[in-house]
């Protein structure tokens, strides 16, 4: 990440640097095809969700993009 980062002139304050996309491109490359069978009931991810601002606790994926996502 930091490579990418610092080949914008501003690093990564640069508006064109985009971390999300290096981070999904990271997840996607080096996770194994079944990593969501692997993450399910061992991972909690902690989301809000918009309509109402409830907080809810996901720890089961479907698939790797699931995972990802």
């Amino acid at each position: 990440m930091s490579r990418e980062a610092r080949k914008g002139a501003l690093g990564a304050v640069h508006p064109s640097f985009n971390l999300l996309k290096i981070v999904r491109n990271f997840l996607n490359r080096d996770l194994p095809d079944d990593a969501h069978l692997l993450a399910s009931g061992r991972l909690f991810v902690s989301l809000t969700r918009v309509s109402d601002g409830t907080n809810v606790l996901v720890s089961e994926f479907d698939s790797k993009e699931d995972l990802v996502q």
